[in-house]
């Protein structure tokens, strides 16, 4: 019984996990972002969102579900034309059906396997996308 706890608080905290992440590499993200034009009730969100040169929408994904919603929301911002790159952050990609990862693969901008790999890469990544480019 304890073992069953302790596995389900794990994968409880991937998502706030994630967002400490994005919030510690970015005090200016957005958490829980929808966007207030084309979608008001927020059927359709990121989340998080990091403004800057480009936008970046993220997304958190740890099961297949996550892995649908992720995409469709995607497909929305496409759809509104709305520039934006995007990142999807997985728990671990490799529980992900084959089906909903190709689905979102197909969509997405940049997939990062697991939070131990966005914490090594997404720094430079994000970096590179949002902050201005240097004059000079």
């Amino acid at each position: 019984e304890v073992r069953h706890w302790t596995q389900e608080r794990v994968r409880d905290t991937f998502r706030e996990d994630a967002a400490r992440l994005v919030v510690d590499l970015r005090p200016d993200a957005q958490l829980c972002y929808h966007d207030p034009d084309h979608d008001p009730g927020g059927r359709y969100p990121l989340d998080a969102l990091v403004t800057g040169r480009r936008d970046v929408g993220l997304l958190f994904v740890a099961n297949d579900d996550q892995c649908r919603d992720a995409t469709i929301s995607l497909h929305m911002f496409e759809r509104w034309e709305r520039p934006l790159d995007s990142v999807v952050i997985f728990s671990n990609q490799e529980a992900i059906a084959r089906k909903p990862m190709a689905r979102l693969g197909d969509i997405a901008g940049k997939l990062f396997s697991s939070l131990a790999v966005a914490r090594d890469r997404l720094p430079d990544w994000l970096t590179e996308r949002t902050e201005p480019t240097s004059s000079g």
